[in-house]
């Protein structure tokens, strides 16, 4: 609500602030990402059995770990459903999210500029596009890992009632031989079609044409 506004007041500013804002904005993307791709190391390292971090990165790299934005960790998503949210809840909730967001943020468009000149409605459907594909290259590293962590399954010690129960890695709660579990693979198949090798060859074959 506050930004809504004080729309005309940031408008202002941008434009008075033209001349550095574009680069700025450059670097600030590139600090998450690389802040995202140093936490996700620092978690796999750990996760193997690796030393952990010494300090105080350690400490600054947790301090910055909203920039990782893994949503179901961030936000109380289990106050949302009655049953335990488990990982495949948390891995069709980022992959989802996307497609909503880009059809609602379209919808708008299309019903602002619906009166307008094809130039306009054109012009605003690019900006679209433009910043939804700007957030999809910082929610990509957090989409990936959910992802590529539906697979990893582990043997843990039953006790003389259990005989070495194969459990996922990221959440204890799911076995990898429950029909959940497999569900959840074939799932995160297409979502690493979809995602992890989609996006790098949209981007790939949009950059292609601009090679010279």
């Amino acid at each position: 609500m506050a930004l809504v506004l004080s729309r005309q007041r940031i408008t202002r500013w941008a434009a008075r602030n033209e001349s550095w804002l574009p680069n700025f904005s450059e670097k600030v993307v590139l600090f998450i990402i690389t802040m995202q791709i140093i936490f996700t190391l620092k978690s796999n390292h750990t996760s193997i059995g690796g030393a952990p971090m010494a300090q105080p990165y350690a400490r600054f790299v947790e301090l910055t770990s909203v920039v990782d934005l893994d949503v179901p960790r961030l936000l109380p998503l289990k106050c949302l459903n009655e049953r335990d949210w488990d990982h495949f809840d948390s891995l069709v909730s980022v992959t989802v999210t996307p497609f909503v967001l880009f059809a609602t943020l379209s919808g708008l468009v299309h019903a602002r500029f619906w009166k307008s000149t094809v130039h306009d409605r054109s012009h605003a459907q690019g900006r679209v596009r433009y910043y939804f594909a700007r957030f999809m290259l910082l929610a990509y590293l957090a989409i990936s890992r959910t992802i590529c962590q539906s697979f990893r399954c582990k043997s843990y010690d039953g006790g003389d009632e259990y005989d070495r129960p194969d459990l996922l890695t990221a959440d204890l709660s799911i076995s990898c031989t429950s029909p959940r579990y497999w569900a959840m693979v074939v799932y995160a198949d297409l979502s690493l079609l979809v995602y992890s090798i989609g996006i790098p060859l949209a981007l790939f074959f949009k950059l292609y044409k601009w090679r010279r």
